[in-house]
C-alpha cells in the first residue's frame, strides 16, 4: 500500500471547532439555585456539597490580585537581601582585620 500512495500525499484532516459562549457566574448561579431549592437542613449529601462549594469559593479569586502580590513580596525579599548583603560588607570590611588578628 505504501507502494501505490508514494506519488499521492495525503492531506490533512480538517479541525471544525464552532466555539459557544460559556457563562461560568450564570452557571455557578443556576447550580447554587437548584441546590437551595431540593436541599434540606437534614441531608448530610446536601451539608457535603455545601461544605465543598465552600472551600471552592475560597479559591476562586483573583489571578491578577494573586500575582500582585507575589511580585510584592518578591521586591520586598530582594530588598531585605540586597540590605542584609551591603550590611554585611560593611561590616567585614570595617571589623574583618579585627576579627584576624583576634584568631591568630
Amino acid at each position: 500500500m505504501a507502494i501505490f500512495s508514494f506519488f499521492k500525499s495525503p492531506k490533512p484532516k480538517q479541525f471544525n471547532f464552532k466555539p459557544r459562549y460559556y457563562d461560568a457566574n450564570k452557571e455557578r448561579l443556576k447550580e447554587v439555585l437548584s441546590r437551595h431549592e431540593n436541599a434540606s437542613e437534614s441531608d448530610p449529601d446536601a451539608m457535603k456539597s455545601r461544605i465543598s462549594m465552600g472551600f471552592k469559593a475560597k479559591g476562586g479569586f483573583d489571578r491578577s490580585y494573586e500575582s500582585k502580590i507575589r511580585r510584592k513580596s518578591n521586591r520586598t525579599l530582594l530588598l531585605v537581601l540586597v540590605v542584609l548583603v551591603l550590611l554585611s560588607f560593611l561590616l567585614l570590611s570595617r571589623y574583618l582585620p579585627e576579627i584576624v588578628k583576634l584568631v591568630e
